[in-house]
């Protein structure tokens, strides 16, 4: 229903996603998980830009997906993505930048 209403590539959608993956990581599918984490970074990126918390989270989910699969590298590469992120938006978390809105 949602792809009706938004579309294919709206935040919405990817939300969706992201839900369906954490899922599938709860039930140990890693591979179905990996493959909606994916989809989802790829809406946020779209639709957001790499600078935005959805990004971060979606890195992170990926990465324990990585880590599950045995696939430590990789696991470690998008950690160290989603951390960059993190690092360069953290004073967007700040109440003294909450109250300057």
């Amino acid at each position: 229903m949602r792809k009706e209403i938004y579309g294919e590539k709206h935040k919405e959608i990817g939300m969706s996603y992201y839900s369906i993956g954490s899922v599938y990581k709860t039930l140990l599918e890693n591979q179905q998980a990996l493959t909606h984490f994916m989809k989802a970074l790829e809406i946020f990126l779209a639709w957001d830009g790499e600078m935005n918390p959805h990004v971060a989270e979606s890195y992170n989910a990926i990465a324990t997906v990585y880590d599950n699969l045995g696939e430590k590298q990789k696991a470690l590469e998008y950690h160290k993505n989603a951390l960059n992120i993190k690092k360069k938006n953290i004073w967007r978390e700040s109440p003294r930048y909450c109250y300057f809105i």
